[in-house]
């Protein structure tokens, strides 16, 4: 039995988790065993995601308090020293399963969250791995915000529930940069849902990390309004929302996402389902560098033949992957025409944001003038 040591570390203004090594415990469902194209990217996000929301509270912890409330019990976390870096611990009344089911269920997102103005699903790769979308709702005075991002579910080896995404390029949601809409880059955002730390029945500990770039203009002042009162909001009306809930002690989700591993663990489809990986995630997709099947690998566990395959592609045929990046790398550079289109909104936010200003100015200026003639 092996397990994976991971630290944390402040990389251009964001948190960031990096892994010493891929081994995992063999009871672990970090490392995806479903192998699609964004497999690595998936195993790197997990990591890293988890390494923020499981940092333990200490003296020297980087996360700083600046919000506790009660009714239900919340906490809101900075990470010191970054731009917008959040942790959200909550202890809410339903059961694990029941808040995972709804937390993970993008489409359920503007039931809880008041930021949120519409959401969807893109893509479903399979059970366990989705596109999805978000925007939110604009706040004076800045312009609305969306986001594209490659989301994953799974089921800890302790018992808690996974919901982890990072932003992805998607062509079926390109920027929306003419409609006034400022694209996000979500780093790593997302939930672990696990039993009460006091094992009361029937409530539930969620901890949320979002670790972004909100992009354009956006003064500190929103940004101190989203962290200290519209997320506790939030989360006040997540835990009403579940208080409405079934008790259930299934999970649909994390069902659905078990059986089709389950599936795909079968060992006449592993070697299938490796010769079906993209060449675009090996070598910045060179052709004829694909990854090999595994043939060697038939006689050895489940659990080998996930870390064989992780460790010959990220040695021998060396995967482009950035642990402090993932899929951040992906994301296309902005024409001139889009670095042009931003200053404009940029410009007309501030127009936007000084206009009572120079009407009130504009009206003084002209009293004075008429008082003097």
């Amino acid at each position: 039995m092996t397990t994976t040591t991971s630290t944390t570390t402040i990389t251009n203004g964001s948190a960031n988790a990096s892994s010493t090594s891929l081994s995992i415990s063999d009871s672990d469902n970090i490392i995806p065993r479903a192998l699609n194209e964004h497999t690595i990217t998936i195993s790197r996000m997990s990591e890293e995601f988890l390494a923020l929301a499981d940092l333990p509270d200490s003296p020297t912890s980087p996360w700083q308090l600046i919000v506790t409330s009660t009714n239900p019990f919340i906490q809101v976390y900075r990470y010191i020293d970054t731009d917008f870096c959040f942790r959200v611990v909550a202890h809410l009344n339903a059961t694990p399963e029941a808040a995972f089911d709804l937390l993970a269920d993008i489409t359920r997102r503007m039931e809880w969250d008041s930021l949120c103005e519409d959401s969807g699903i893109v893509e479903e790769i399979d059970k366990t791995t989705k596109v999805m979308f978000m925007k939110t709702k604009g706040i004076w005075p800045t312009a609305p915000r969306d986001v594209c991002v490659l989301g994953y579910v799974a089921t800890l080896s302790d018992g808690r529930y996974l919901n982890v995404t990072r932003s992805i390029v998607h062509d079926g949601f390109p920027p929306r940069d003419k409609e006034g809409v400022v694209r996000m880059d979500a780093k790593i955002a997302g939930q672990v849902v696990g039993p009460h730390p006091d094992g009361i029945e029937g409530m539930c500990r969620v901890v949320q990390v979002a670790d972004g770039d909100l992009k354009g203009w956006i003064p500190q002042s929103v940004i101190g309004w989203v962290s200290t009162k519209a997320v506790p909001y939030s989360f006040k009306t997540l835990n009403k929302v579940l208080s409405k809930e079934e008790k259930k002690t299934d999970s649909i989700i994390a069902k659905e996402a078990r059986d089709f591993l389950n599936a795909e663990l079968n060992p006449s489809n592993i070697t299938t389902n490796i010769n079906n990986i993209p060449a675009k995630q090996v070598n910045g997709g060179v052709p004829g560098h694909e990854i090999p099947p595994s043939s060697n690998v038939d006689t050895v566990s489940k659990l080998e033949k996930r870390i064989a395959f992780l460790e010959a592609a990220l040695k021998d045929k060396n995967i482009i992957v950035n642990s402090n990046g993932g899929d951040r790398n992906m994301i296309k550079k902005k024409s001139i025409l889009g670095h042009l289109i931003h200053i404009i909104q940029s410009i007309r936010n501030v127009l936007n944001w000084c206009s009572p200003w120079l009407v009130a100015i504009i009206v003084y200026l002209l009293l004075i003038k008429h008082k003097r003639t």
